[in-house]
């Protein structure tokens, strides 16, 4: 999951620093921090039942935007990339921040 968020927040150019120990609100030298939580589940193979998201503001600690996914009772095997993508998708656009053309313009 570390991986998959990181290509999705590089691909709307953000600029991925450092991991940061679970439960980290707060962090010098970046503007925000990302944080998440999956919860798996078996059946035939593993697969994504939830996922929670929030960027906190990194200088205060303060919740900026949260976000939300859950599979249905009678499940899919959606691919964790598309999920993450979908949830940021939403935070973002709550923010009023738009995925960039190319990788490397400014996200805003």
């Amino acid at each position: 999951m570390d991986n998959y968020i990181q290509r999705d927040l590089l691909s709307r150019g953000v600029d991925v620093k450092a991991m940061a120990a679970p439960g980290t609100r707060k962090m010098t030298n970046v503007d925000a921090v990302v944080s998440y939580s999956d919860t798996w589940r078996w059946d035939l193979v593993m697969y994504l039942k939830s996922l929670d998201m929030s960027i906190f503001d990194a200088s205060s600690g303060s919740l900026l935007i949260s976000g939300h996914w859950e599979n249905s009772a009678l499940h899919g095997f959606q691919d964790p990339a598309g999920v993450i993508n979908q949830v940021m998708d939403e935070m973002f656009s709550k923010m009023g921040w738009t995925k960039p053309d190319k990788v490397g313009e400014a996200a805003h």
